[in-house]
């Protein structure tokens, strides 16, 4: 097997468990920490070259969007600096999630201003093959980024309901209950790491925090616990 089958592979070893956790049916073990935003990030290399990848996650963030903490994404996107194509597709995806009728509106625009109108993104040659070929128009929303991909297909048959997401990923269940906001991240942090030894400051690098927000939210939840 050569080198970059084995890293496509080992992408994909880790990617799916961490969907199937979020919502997305792929069969086989999930992650129940699976973390929405990371995860979203870490899937744009492949949703630029996997059409299939591409539909599910356009079809998830059109039907969940509203439990995706948009603060935390913001700063994340900023910590990133990523490449240009991968924050193309970030803003169609939070554009496809507000013409579905949620809002991630300080995301879009952070971004909206970095597009480059004559700008084209890379995708891979079988994602773009089939508008090439006329058999279908490009995706519009998509388009606007300079991606060029074919109309999204409808696979919500493969999107979990938020009831039953609760049941498989702790990020999602902690937002239900506390909202998508710092509150809830640290909850799930803390729980997560509860039988480690961890620092305020790494809480606040791996979630995208400031210092004084992790520990004002530690402490309280702290002081519920009497520790």
């Amino acid at each position: 097997m050569s080198t970059t089958r084995r890293q496509t592979k080992a992408i994909y070893h880790d990617l799916l468990p961490r969907w199937r956790s979020l919502g997305i049916m792929f069969s086989g073990d999930y992650d129940k920490y699976a973390d929405p935003e990371k995860t979203l990030l870490d899937s744009l290399p492949v949703i630029l070259s996997d059409a299939k990848m591409l539909y599910l996650i356009t079809n998830w963030i059109n039907q969940h969007a509203d439990v995706i903490h948009c603060e935390r994404l913001l700063s994340l996107l900023k910590v990133r600096k990523l490449p240009y194509d991968e924050l193309m597709v970030v803003g169609a995806l939070t554009e496809s999630a507000r013409e579905a009728g949620h809002k991630l509106d300080s995301v879009s625009r952070y971004i909206k201003p970095k597009i480059e109108k004559e700008r084209k993104v890379q995708t891979s040659e079988h994602i773009e093959l089939p508008v090439q070929l006329g058999q279908c128009p490009p995706e519009p929303t998509f388009k606007k980024f300079g991606i060029i991909v074919p109309t999204i297909v409808d696979l919500s048959v493969k999107i979990l309901d938020t009831k039953t997401i609760i049941k498989t990923n702790h990020w999602i269940r902690n937002r239900i209950f506390f909202g998508c906001n710092w509150r809830a991240d640290i909850y799930t942090t803390l729980n997560h790491k509860k039988n480690k030894i961890i620092s305020t400051y790494w809480i606040a690098k791996n979630l995208g925090c400031s210092n004084e927000t992790a520990l004002r939210i530690r402490k309280n939840f702290e002081l519920v616990e009497g520790k």
